[in-house]
């Protein structure tokens, strides 16, 4: 029957479609696929079509991620839409991996109080369905989520968690149905919450870990979100060579295999170590254009991280006004949309230094100051609260207030019981010795 020839072609294409993912042949996996949904529509209506269409949906959600980036509003469509199918046929061991995925795009997209939800319910979906990957996605969507929003401590004890429970020959089958190696992200996070946590050789060791297991699972995907995640820790412990390094190997890979949203990681990571050697208009063009394209791409949640490198790179070419004119939109959005609390500290720090550099007094820098201050400690930020404290020391020592400013930095880096060679604790130090050096007796 007509049916029944329709019922086969979409097991031949929902097989096809899956074979090509863990080939890692997205673009083609994705048109497998579709095809699959299109032959669905010659089926009477009915749990056997629903069925089949999860099992579409299922596949097609991540090669969604992989070919068009997660905050793509296919993504959040094909999950949405398998939640409801797994809801009404009573699939509930599918229920997690689809969580998963519509956290990852809500998640992105900067919609946080609808992705704390959705990690709730994928806590919840976890402890139901008992299996590990599943309870590690959950740990990793909540801490994921408690890291970005600045809950530094909580979210380490989550990733802490899944650590424990991750394990590789377990979840080294599942990557291309949650679209890239649970494990990878978990150690990639982590590294970003040590290193907010003053913690830096520890997040050195965890970017190392992530990069590691993701070329040990092979899987592009993972690999490709190590190199990235990681590049974004050595930016923040100023590292431009590593930076360069990790975004010199994720750039051809990106290009390969399509991964928008790395890619555009990698270029403003490749712009911003640039920057340091090349003083023209080229590298603010290029960190515009890329800016512009993440924009257009709904990822929201980088957005505040990549508004303090752009003023950072037109510092480094010359440029503090309209440096200053970025940072101050950054900080305006972010308090507005209430859209992330990490990075914060650092917007705060790089504004105040870029008003020093166009000469403004201690009244109008000292407030922008005592703000970065205030939000790291009370997120027990210490690498956001060391980094305020260097330009208050800078603003301390201009006005006659090098004893202040030497002991200030003092009880900053009493907080830290590592890291003594990464540049922002060598910085303070070697300021730290010198102001106190120059105080009177």
């Amino acid at each position: 029957t007509e049916a029944g020839m329709a019922e086969k072609a979409v097991a031949y294409w929902i097989k096809a479609g899956a074979y090509a993912l863990e080939r890692v042949a997205n673009q083609e996996a994705t048109a497998h696929l579709l095809r699959a949904l299109d032959t669905l529509q010659d089926l009477p209506a009915g749990r056997e079509r629903s069925t089949a269409e999860l099992k579409v949906l299922m596949r097609l959600g991540p090669a969604y991620i992989m070919t068009k980036g997660y905050a793509a509003p296919e993504v959040d469509a094909a999950f949405s839409r398998a939640l409801h199918l797994a809801e009404s046929l009573g699939e509930s061991r599918q229920m997690a991996p689809l969580l998963a995925g519509l956290f990852s795009s809500t998640f992105v997209r900067g919609e946080l109080d609808a992705a704390k939800k959705i990690a709730g319910q994928l806590t919840e979906a976890a402890a139901q369905a008992g299996d590990r990957p599943s309870r590690v996605g959950a740990l990793l969507a909540t801490g994921c989520h408690a890291v970005v929003s600045g809950n530094l401590v909580e979210g380490h004890e989550h990733l802490s968690r899944a650590i424990s429970l991750y394990d590789i020959e377990e979840h080294r089958n599942i990557a291309p149905e949650y679209g890239q190696d649970l494990g990878v992200l978990v150690y990639a996070y982590d590294a970003l919450a040590l290193w907010a946590l003053g913690r830096p050789d520890e997040a050195v060791r965890r970017v190392a870990e992530a990069i590691a297991l993701a070329r040990e699972t092979g899987h592009p995907h993972s690999i490709a979100a190590a190199l990235s995640l990681g590049a974004q820790v050595y930016y923040c412990l100023d590292l431009p060579e590593e930076v360069g390094r990790l975004t010199a190997e994720l750039m051809p890979l990106a290009q390969e295999h399509g991964f928008l949203h790395w890619l555009i990681d990698a270029l403003i990571g490749d712009t911003w170590v640039r920057a340091h050697r090349d003083k023209s208009d080229e590298p603010v063009r290029v960190l515009e254009e890329q800016i512009r394209r993440m924009e257009e791409a709904g990822y929201t949640t980088r957005l505040p991280f990549e508004q303090p490198v752009k003023a950072e790179i037109l510092r480094l070419v010359g440029k503090p006004e309209e440096g200053l004119r970025s940072v101050e939109e950054a900080i305006a959005g972010v308090e507005r949309e209430g859209l992330t609390w990490l990075f914060s500290p650092l917007l705060y720090s790089v504004k105040a230094e870029l008003m020093m550099d166009l000469g403004a007094g201690a009244a109008e820098v000292e407030p922008v100051i005592r703000a970065a201050l205030e939000e790291a400690r009370r997120r027990q930020n210490r690498a956001g609260e060391l980094r305020a404290a260097l330009s208050a020391a800078r603003l301390y020592a201009a006005g006659g207030r090098a004893e202040e400013a030497a002991r200030l930095l003092s009880d900053v880096l009493a907080r830290f019981g590592e890291g003594a060679d990464t540049p922002d604790i060598r910085r303070a130090v070697d300021m730290r010795d010198r102001l106190a050096s120059a105080a009177p007796p």
